[in-house]
């Protein structure tokens, strides 16, 4: 298949191209500095499978949560090429990216971003299945979640921040981390993305954009203002 991958949910960006079986992928821990390098690395990666934009069959992207500029920054790329070549795009859940890879080991997995501000976006699967999630909580509050009794296997690009606040509230919980800046996310993305398109599911609308579960800085000023009112 010919497909595109990003993930911006994060400070570390992964885009990836596949060309009927032949694979690139980058990844680039660049922080506030994936708005000047997300063009250039998406011609890269498909220079790199010999890809032209207009053979795309379908694309896939992060959809959140994650930072509000990285998740917009995709988006923004995404649909550029498509309007000029036409295939679907195709969105999914940040924290069940992070998490795919893990689920059938028959762990609890806990998949989580930091969401700044003493926050984690976080979802916990169990079973293979989503348990709970996506929150978006401080630790003090995710750890009502979490079974004191269960080995976890914690997982995202925040993983390791995220495990040793952990063991500071319950220095006795046995924790697994697996940060995904060692997973390619952009390859769990065309994984979800194939099942999609052979199914003929139908791709992001126009209008339809990242998905936040935290209100902006002016929506929460708007919120404390109408409250304090």
């Amino acid at each position: 298949m010919k497909v595109i991958a990003i993930d911006c949910a994060s400070p570390c960006m992964t885009i990836s191209a596949e060309n009927d079986g032949l694979n690139s992928t980058r990844i680039l821990d660049i922080g506030m500095h994936q708005s000047e390098r997300i063009i250039p690395e998406i011609q890269n990666v498909l220079q790199d499978v010999k890809l032209n934009p207009q053979e795309l069959q379908f694309a896939c992207l992060c959809k959140g949560p994650g930072t509000f500029t990285g998740l917009r920054l995709a988006y923004a790329a995404l649909k550029g090429i498509q309007l000029s070549y036409k295939f679907p795009i195709y969105s999914f859940d940040s924290l069940e990216v992070y998490a795919l890879p893990f689920l059938n080991l028959n762990k609890s997995v806990l998949s989580c971003i930091d969401a700044k501000k003493n926050r984690f976006y976080t979802s916990i699967y169990r079973q293979d299945t989503l348990s709970i999630g996506p929150i978006d909580e401080e630790i003090s509050k995710i750890k009502k979640y979490i079974d004191e009794e269960e080995e976890l296997l914690i997982t995202g690009p925040d993983a390791e921040l995220f495990a040793d606040e952990l063991k500071l509230i319950n220095p006795t919980q046995k924790i697994i981390v697996k940060e995904s800046k060692n997973i390619n996310t952009g390859c769990q993305l065309i994984k979800l993305g194939k099942i999609s398109f052979e199914n003929k599911l139908e791709g992001i609308k126009d209008f339809e954009g990242p998905v936040y579960i935290r209100p902006s800085e002016a929506e929460e000023a708007k919120l404390n203002n109408s409250t304090s009112s």
